[in-house]
Order: C-alpha cells, then structure tokens, then sequence
C-alpha cells in the first residue's frame, strides 16, 4: 500500500507542481488542470502531455517520497507537510521538505531517511501502531513526543541560523515575518523562548498562531502566555525586544483572521484539517 499523499485544499499534490519537471527541468515546474492525472487518492498536475505518460508509465518513479510530506518530520516519526519549494532529489528520488530549516537538516539525516524510505509504510503507518499512554487527561503516543523533538530541533536551528547570521537570516519563513517570543514558564517562571512566524502585523499587533503543526495538543509557548499574558516579542534583526499583551482571539476575531492567516500560508490550513483541535489564533498587542 502505497503512503497517504499530502494534498492542498484543492485535492491536489505538491500544491500542484509537476512532479516529472523536477526530473526533466530541474526546478518547480506548475502544472496544468488541463493535465492531470488521478492517483493513489490526490490530483497530480503536469506541465505538459509528455510529463503526464511518463508518469503514468512509472508513479512510483516520479512521485516524493512520504507521499509529499515532510522528508525530515518523518525522520522524527512526525507526520507534517512539505512544501514542492523545498526539494531535493536523492539517489534517483524526490524529497519535499516543509520549510528551510528542515530542508537544510536533510543532509544529516539522509541515511535515516532512505532506510525508512525503503518501507514507507512503517514510516508514515506509525503513529496507528505505537502504544498510547495517559498523561494529565491527555492521550500521548511516542509519535507526540517525536513532533516534539523535531519542532524543538527546527527551532533550535533556527535560532543557531539567526546568531551565526547576525539577523541576516532567519528573519523570514514561508514568506512571512518570523519573532522570537519570550514568554514566562509556567511551572517553572523562568523565561521560555520560542521562534515564530507571524502572518499579520497591523496596528501595532503582532498575530501568532498556535498550530503545533496540526498536533492535538497547545504548544507550551500558548499555555504559557494564557497562565501569564505578559510576553516579549521582538522581530528577527530588530533587536529590540517589544513588551505586549498576549491574548487569544476572540471566535469573532478570529472568524475574521483566520481566512487571511490561511490565505498567507497555506500551511495553517493544513494544519486545522489534521486536527480537531479549534487552533487557538492569539493577538499580541500593547498593554492597557
């Protein structure tokens, strides 16, 4: 059985790129609706009738591997999509990744993640098979805990990439603005630093999403400005840290940011269809 393919909102895989161009071209090529193919349950795009009968000879051949998720969130044991602009081709197969970051974590990675490509099953099957414990009314799988890890990991990198950089890098993702967010533990009431994207600024407000990569679970930043709302923020290469008011979007707010957070990203649609959880969508503004 061949893995779940990653689709876009309209059904399509890798966002509706060509998957032979980048064995022809070089390159992200974008497909024509007028050329298409139905297979293993996604809408495959091509940039030219050629394309289309080279991959209906061989799918298998010309498809990504992970069925289009991300390359390095699988070396984690995590289910995450990749984007069709951050790809490579290795030993004859096509690997997305989700962003810079993981792309550039890829090298390292790469034994482990042919091995598991060898039996994408085992890989992207996982999280239906691992044993599930109870932890403080939350159901938590060893697939949870590998998210963890490799979300931590991206951040990490990315804050490595912004020091070593001085700012120059790092300062943007997926086209949008990235922050570093410091908010107070909650156990612990030490400060507690996250790098995230912010998808609209506007007034003097700073809105941040508390995706979690679609996990089931708020992300510890979120439970932490909810305990205490005081948090600083400050804009990658800016170096001026900002004081604000964390606090969650009211269902009104949010009926009116989420379509615009989607339409800038839409990664953050993906992630609201992988989970039930309502994505808590949070306003960082000046205090009263």
């Amino acid at each position: 059985m061949d893995p779940t393919v990653y689709t876009d909102p309209n059904g399509q895989a890798l966002q509706g790129h060509d998957p032979v161009a980048y064995f022809t071209v070089g390159e992200p090529t974008k497909g024509s609706p007028n050329i298409s193919r139905e297979w293993n349950g996604a809408t495959w795009l091509f940039a030219s009738a050629a394309n289309r009968e080279l991959f209906d000879a061989s799918p298998a051949k010309y498809a990504p591997a992970f069925g289009g998720h991300c390359a390095v969130a699988q070396a984690f044991g995590a289910d995450l999509p990749g984007s069709a602009n951050r790809w490579r081709i290795e030993d004859g197969r096509l690997y997305v990744n989700k962003n810079l970051l993981a792309a550039a974590l890829f090298g390292p990675l790469s034994s482990r993640i042919s091995r598991l490509d060898s039996s994408p099953n085992n890989a992207m099957e996982k999280s239906t098979a691992e044993p599930q414990i109870r932890e403080t009314g939350i159901r938590t799988t060893i697939a949870n805990r590998a998210n963890d890890r490799l979300l931590k990991t991206i951040n990490a990198g990315h804050k490595t990439v912004i020091k070593i950089s001085g700012g120059r890098l790092g300062a943007t993702a997926a086209n949008m603005a990235v922050v570093k967010l410091t908010t107070t533990g909650r156990v612990s009431g030490r400060p507690r630093t996250v790098m995230l994207t912010t998808p609209i600024q506007e007034n003097g407000r700073y809105i941040i999403v508390a995706s979690k990569g679609g996990d089931d679970r708020d992300p510890d930043w979120y439970r932490n400005l909810q305990a205490n709302p005081k948090v600083s923020l400050e804009p990658v290469g800016s170096n001026s840290p900002i004081v604000l008011k964390a606090r969650t979007a009211t269902t009104e707010e949010r009926a009116e940011l989420w379509p615009r957070i989607a339409i800038g990203d839409k990664g953050y649609a993906a992630y609201e269809r992988k989970t039930d959880r309502n994505i808590p969508v949070v306003i960082c503004e000046p205090p009263d």
